[in-house]
Parts: C-alpha cells; structure tokens; sequence
C-alpha cells in the first residue's frame, strides 16, 4: 500500500495512544521470553500458590527457583536438522555479472559476519517462538558504505500495523524522543510500501520532516511477521509453543517446589542420644557457697553435652529401662523423604515427555529406544511426525530467505522490476535425525536380513548424510561414488559365489580407480562414469585361472 502524506498522518494520530490488543500481545511475549530465554523468569512465572503457600516460601522460592530455558534447548534440539537438510536449491535468475557478484556478497555477510540463511536460522526461528507478532524488517545505510542488513523489531517498539498475511501494509514504530530546537520532541517514523516517513511531533501537532524521509528501494514494506501461525478466530500470531505453554508453566512450579524441597528437606539431620553433665546433673543449673542456683556454663543451662552446631542435631532423652530404644543404639541420621523426591523428579520427567510428544508428535528416543526393538518400518513411522514439523519450520525459513533476499537484489539493482521475482528458494527436506552409529547398524542388520536394495540404498543414503552433515562437499562426493560402485551392498564372497571371479575382481578393483579420480570427474554424469570405470576395468583386469582338479587314476 502507497499512502498519501495525508493518509500517513491520519493513522499516526488515530495511533497517539496504544491500543489494548498491542499491550495484550506484548504480555504474551514477555511470557514467552521468560518461558523460551529466562528472561523475568522468577518475576512472570513464580507465583505464590494462593490458599496454600506462605508469603515468606513464596518468596523462597521465587528466589531460588532456575529457569526452564534447558528445557527448550533439549526441545528445539532437532531444528538444527534443517540446515543440514540435503536436496534443497537456490537459483538466482540475475543476468547481470557484477550485480549477482555484489548480491551474492550481501546475502554471504548480513549481520555478525553471517550468512542471510545463517540469521534466519539463529534469528528468526528464535523470534517465532518468543515473539510471534515482533517483526523481522530490513534497514539500510548509505553514510559510509552501502549495506542492508536485517533486524528485529519487537512488539515492544511496534505501535501498530497493517496486516497482509506475513506481510504488512503499513507499520508504525514506538516514537523515539528527541531534541528539536531546544524543545523534548517525539519522532514518529512510518514505513509503506515505498516511503520511510518521520514525522515531528510537539505537543498535539505533527510537522513532516523531509530530511529523515525517504523513499525506500525494497518495493514492498521490508518487514515479514515474525510467526505465520495465526490464532483460530482471531487476528493474531501465536508461538509454536502454543500448545504447550500451560504445561511448560507447570513445569516451572513443579520444578521451583523440587528446588524448595531440596533446600529445606534435602539435608540429612543428625540425631543422638544426650549426655548427662556432670557439672549439674542434668539440672542445667548449678548451686554456689551460698546455696542459691545459677546457670551451668559447662551446658549452656541445658542439662546435656552439645557437639557441633545444636540446630543440626536432633537430640533424644535416654530411655528408661523398659522403653523401646532406636537402632543403632547411640546416634544416627533422619534421612530426607526419598519417595517425595523421587516422586518430584518423576513428575517432571513426565511433563517433559508430553511436552515433547505434543511438540512433535512422538518421543524423540522413539527412532532408537522408546518401546524396545523397532523394524525399519516402524522406526520410517515414527520419524514421520518429526519430519512433519520440521518441514513446517523449513516452509516458514524459505519464505522469509525467498522475500529478504528478493528485497535485497531491489536494493542492489535499482533498475529491477520492482514486482518481478528472479529469485527461487527450495529448502532440502532429508533430514539427518539419527546419528550416523545408528543408522550404520540398522543397515547392516537389513543387510543380514536381505532387505530390498531400495531400503538398502536409502539406508546408505542416510549414513552418508549423517556422517558428512556438516561437509557438503565430501557428502555430495560419497553419494556419487554409491551410486557408481558395483554391487554396494553385497559382500565380496557373495559376489564369487554368485557371479564369478570376475565380477568379485570388478567389485574389488573400484576402490584403486575411483582414488585415481580427479575432483572434475565427480561432476560427470552417473552414467558415464560407470562406463568409464568398465572400459578402465576391462584394462586393468588380472587373467583369472582355471581351476584344474587333480583326477587320481586307480
């Protein structure tokens, strides 16, 4: 949307006063700070329990309460699968040699010395969990050297804005305060489609300042929500974590109570019997020349012997004759209830378990332990949800890396069709779950079990992608060599037991001609390098000897 500098006016001032759903949604988002990142934890999330709890282990407990952030951290662990993720592509349709050099060099280094891939990944991912309605908005310098870079923009210094689904219309930022003329003045800045306004504003009335507006070369307002979860019935975003934010907030005071009871109970206390002194008899109090009695220094007017500090010790009258006595016989320890803390930490395990299974839909130890032994079926079936949300995230990270880099390349090349898009972001979508160890057993018990080559491939596929997850280069040449080796998944005496010495000698020989590849024959197609190995092969190939069988004559 294009306004008018009427029209830009009109919404500053129908927004000199913010209203309530914005001061709702900021709420939400300090929650979901201090639930995801700790921050105001014990403040926001700590309460006393009302009709149960006193005001002074209230306050214990909100002091010595941790946040839950390493619970989102095991949580979130498998998000960084997506990067990793092998068959995406990125197609950059720029004709222009020294444009797509310049592009190409942006999108390497935006912010922190990272990649634009790199901050929506570690940025904005984070940003749609902790704050669903903030925005992710592009801004740029021409002062000292041009750069556009991008930045979050929270929902604390939004006053309002214009949806389009993940888009926005218009967007109006918090006024910053400022000095105009000697005077306390407000900046009120408000971004469209294709100008960056400032406005003045003293007292009730606006002045337009054209040194701080301009017209920005993005096309669209460079701004993108930072969640595309919308809430049923309503028109606003949500976190991811929506559903589980309740029973995140139990966690926390389940979690605060352990710690509570761990302090005041977490200790053993001592117990012994006491020990008569000598000096009173027991009296606590002794008698001077004169008869009259006073308090006993050796005991403190006790009548016992102490040790150590008293309020660590629990002391007991000796029995009588005839009165059951505590084994053993002269001290021990009141130990703390186990049962209760075991109950506690139990409890927590478990709210941790349907946290994850709401989250994702299945544990995530299903693939390797959860329910005993699994098939090879049945552990495809339960990486299925994972793969479910982890494509989810990925949708949310190639649309947001689609339409920055499209607004970067508007900002670059100026002569470029605004509405034109010559930019394709596909995401890879295998992802690497497991560890390599596991995958490698699980393939070679489908080996022994002579499963079908296709899951046997896929298998295979799957180790390398673990293994080299974090070398592109040495993964993409490994798969390439699978693809081209003779009889992958067959062992070499099954090889000449089934098809001869020959092809026993083809498996083995693969080895010595692929070493001998340079890295432009990795490029070349399946095919052909196939027949290059076989026209190699039938080269190098040793004579193979009949066998002669020794007849012994009668």
């Amino acid at each position: 949307m294009v306004l008018t500098q009427g029209d830009a006016l009109e919404i500053l001032k129908e927004n000199a006063d913010i209203n309530k759903d914005f001061i709702s949604l900021r709420d939400d988002s300090k929650e979901l700070y201090a639930l995801v990142e700790g921050d105001g934890f014990d403040e926001l999330l700590i309460n006393k329990i009302e009709f149960i709890e006193s005001d002074k282990k209230a306050a214990a407990r909100k002091k010595y309460s941790r946040n839950v952030q390493d619970l989102f951290e095991r949580l979130f662990q498998p998000l960084e699968n997506i990067p990793y993720a092998t068959g995406g592509n990125k197609v950059y349709n720029i004709d222009n040699v020294e444009t797509k050099l310049e592009f190409l060099k942006t999108i390497a280094n935006v912010k922190d010395s990272n990649t634009l891939a790199h901050w929506i990944q570690d940025t904005g991912i984070k940003l749609r969990h902790v704050d669903p309605n903030g925005l992710m908005f592009l801004e740029y310098t021409t002062k000292e050297r041009k750069e556009v870079f991008p930045t979050y923009k929270s929902i604390h210094k939004i006053r309002n804005y214009k949806k389009r689904g993940q888009l926005l219309e218009w967007v109006v930022f918090e006024p910053k305060m400022a000095k105009w003329r000697g005077m306390d003045v407000e900046h009120w800045r408000i971004v469209d489609d294709l100008t960056d306004r400032t406005f003045v504003k003293y007292g009730n009335m606006y002045f337009y300042s054209e040194s701080l507006s301009f017209e920005h070369p993005f096309g669209q307002v460079p701004a993108i929500l930072n969640s595309n979860m919308v809430k049923t019935g309503h028109d606003y975003r949500v976190s991811p974590i929506n559903p589980i934010i309740g029973l995140s907030k139990e966690f926390c005071r389940d979690q605060s109570i352990k710690t509570l009871y761990k302090f005041t109970q977490g200790f053993p206390i001592h117990w012994r019997y006491v020990t008569e002194c000598s000096d009173c008899k027991g009296r606590g109090k002794v008698s001077n020349d004169s008869g009259a009695d006073s308090s006993c220094g050796s005991c403190d007017s006790r009548g016992y012997l102490t040790k150590g500090d008293v309020t660590d010790i629990v002391t007991l009258p000796v029995p009588k004759e005839g009165q059951a006595t505590i084994a053993p016989n002269i001290a021990g320890h009141i130990k703390p209830d186990n049962e209760t803390w075991d109950q506690y930490t139990s409890e927590l395990t478990n709210l941790e378990r349907i946290a994850t299974l709401t989250f994702w839909g299945t544990p995530l130890n299903s693939i390797e332990t959860f329910g005993g032994r699994k098939t090879t079926t049945e552990v495809l079936f339960n990486k299925q949800p994972i793969e479910n949300r982890l494509n989810q995230y990925a949708d949310y990270s190639e649309f947001v890396e689609w339409k920055f880099s499209e607004w970067i390349l508007n900002f670059i090349d100026l002569s470029k069709d605004k509405k034109k898009h010559d930019i394709v972001i596909s995401y890879g979508r295998d992802y690497v779950i497991e560890p390599s160890d596991t995958i490698l057993k699980r393939y070679t018990e489908a080996k022994g079990s002579q499963e079908s080559d296709v899951i046997l491939d896929e298998l295979f596929k799957q180790y390398l992608q673990a293994t080299y997850r974090t070398n592109p280069v040495e993964l993409y040449i490994n798969i390439k060599k699978s693809e081209v080796e003779p009889y992958l998944h067959q062992t070499l005496s099954d090889v000449n037991e089934i098809f001869g010495s020959e092809e026993a000698q083809r498996k083995v020989l693969f080895g010595q001609w692929w070493g001998g590849l340079n890295k432009d024959d990795y490029e070349k197609e399946r095919d052909i390098l196939i027949t290059n190995y076989n026209t190699w092969f039938d080269s190098n190939k040793k004579p193979i000897k009949p066998i002669v069988e020794n007849k012994i004559e009668k």
